[in-house]
Parts: structure tokens; sequence; C-alpha cells
């Protein structure tokens, strides 16, 4: 699973916290907060996407070859692919509020 940090930035961005000249703090710009939350809903999308797909895939075939399927096995699986969702989910929290964490924390020497 890819590791996701809301707050991260690419190399040729500025860090959401920087002291800029003057020993002053330096907040991001609306424009570079948006572009951030763009990049973490993109990312989470794609995330969510691989186990839903699984499940829906799991339970069509359930459905589709009825006579012959083995019911508990299609509902083994299921559930299999429902946790990899919940996994994932609860990733996306854990580094939603690690990410909120970090940009409410004070910066060294404040």
């Amino acid at each position: 699973m890819i590791e996701l940090h809301p707050g991260a930035c690419r190399r040729d961005e500025a860090p959401a916290r920087e002291i800029g000249a003057g020993g002053r703090e330096r907040v991001p710009t609306e424009e570079q907060l948006a572009e951030g939350q763009r990049r973490f809903i993109v990312q989470t999308a794609h995330e969510l996407r691989t186990p839903l797909a699984a499940l829906r895939l799991e339970l069509e075939e359930a459905l589709l070859h009825r006579d012959t399927a083995d019911p508990y096995a299609a509902l083994k699986k299921a559930l299999h692919s429902a946790e990899r969702l919940e996994n994932t989910v609860i990733a996306l929290l854990s580094s939603q509020t690690l990410g909120e964490r970090r940009r409410q924390a004070p910066l060294h020497g404040e």
C-alpha cells in the first residue's frame, strides 16, 4: 500500500511551514493549500478504487455463477476485500490526522 502524507510536499515545492527572511514564518498560499488538497484527493481516490473494484468483481462473479459458486468462498473473498478497503480508509484517516498535527505543531525555537 502507498503511504499517504497529506501535508507532504514535492521536492520542488516549499514546505507548509518555513522560516523566511527576518525569522518570520512563511504561510502557504491558498493556491498551495488547494494543490496539496487536490493531490491528496486524487491519491485517496486511487487507493480506494482497487479494493472496491475487487469487492464488486467478487460479488458479480458469485451472482453470475450462483449455480456452481461456493457461497462460503464468495463471502470469504468479499470479506477479505472489505477488510482491505477498511485498512485503506484507516490509513487515510491516520495520515490526515498526522498531517493536521504537523501543521499545528510549533516550529523549533518558538
